[in-house]
Parts: C-alpha cells; structure tokens; sequence
C-alpha cells in the first residue's frame, strides 16, 4: 500500500515500484494493483483482510477519516468456517466440544480483527454463530427449524458458553505512563 496526494503521484510511485520489483525479478500482480481514490468515500480498497474506506464521522458529517472493518471475501470465509464446525455431519459431537472448537476460531478471529470499526461485522458473525448452533441443536434433537435450538441456547442463561465477538473493538493503543495514568496514544 502507498499512499499518494495525487493521482499522477501515485501513478509515478507505481512506474517506480515496478521498475524496483522488475530488477529484482519480481512483477506486480495486475488483478491485485490498482490505484484508487479514498478521499470522496465512493471507493475503498482491501489490505491485509481489512476493507478501508473514508466515512463521514458522526459528530461533524462533513469531515471524514479512514476508517476499516473485515472484508467480504474474510467475512465469507468466516461463515463457511462456522458452518464446517456446525454442519449436520457433527450432529453426534458433544455440545460443549462444538463450543470449543468454535469459540477457538472465535478468539483467533476477534484477536486479528478487533482494531478499527468492526462492530457491525462483529455483530452480523454473532448472529450467524447462534443461527447455527440453533439450527444444529434442533437437528440433533429432530426438531425442524431453529426455534427449538433458540430456546436451548437462550435458555441455558449463558448462551451455552459461546464467544461473543460484538463489544470487544479496540479503538487505539494504551500506553501506561508511570505516575500519570492512562494515556491514549493513537
């Protein structure tokens, strides 16, 4: 990722980098390369499993910061990560082994994604994880539907021991100063 205050700048950079790359022996990869315009907010680009994009802040609407939650492509892979830990074919596994093994992916997750303006993604993959342990408890207890797992979950008072991502984003960096608190750093 560089970052250019124009876009002829950003076009130089791109001729440079290729030409530094070209003498090592290596090529930019044109599906992946591209340069794009953050500052109108229309468009944003994916890094490292993040999307990034320029929104409006709430406070004051007309000034904007970079702002970046889990791309598509990570959060589709998340739900098909959820779904292999809660498909039919682990119908006769403990309950509590489910839960293992799917608050283990939770953590590992939540740990890589909870910089930035995750919530509402956060939020949606919690959703889907009691969507499908629902769906799971009510096929294992031939139930159709997910109704009967909902009550089981909803009953066990604790949602039977499942992470919850939702609520754990971390804003900035904390850095304890000795003799002075707490102090954002950012």
């Amino acid at each position: 990722m560089i970052c250019c205050p124009t876009k002829e700048r950003a076009e130089a950079a791109l001729a440079a980098l290729a030409d530094i790359l070209g003498g090592l022996g290596l090529s930019l990869s044109r599906s992946k390369t591209r340069i794009v315009c953050v500052a109108n907010g229309t468009e944003g680009f994916d890094f490292l499993g993040f999307h990034h994009r320029m929104v409006p802040a709430r406070r004051n609407p007309r000034r904007r910061y970079l702002a970046c939650w889990p791309s598509d492509k990570k959060m589709a892979q998340a739900r098909s990560r959820i779904r292999e830990l809660t498909g039919r074919n682990r119908r006769h596994v403990l309950t509590h082994k489910v839960v293992a093994d799917l608050n283990d992916y939770l953590r590992g997750w939540r740990q890589y994604y909870c910089f930035g303006n995750s919530t509402r993604r956060f939020a949606a993959l919690d959703a889907y994880v009691v969507e499908r342990m629902a769906l799971l408890l009510s096929k294992r207890h031939g139930r159709r539907g997910r109704g009967h797992g909902l009550k089981l979950i909803i009953g066990s008072g604790n949602r039977l021991g499942l992470e919850r991502l939702a609520g754990t984003i971390d804003f900035g960096w904390t850095v304890h100063v000795a003799g002075e608190g707490r102090r954002q750093a950012g």
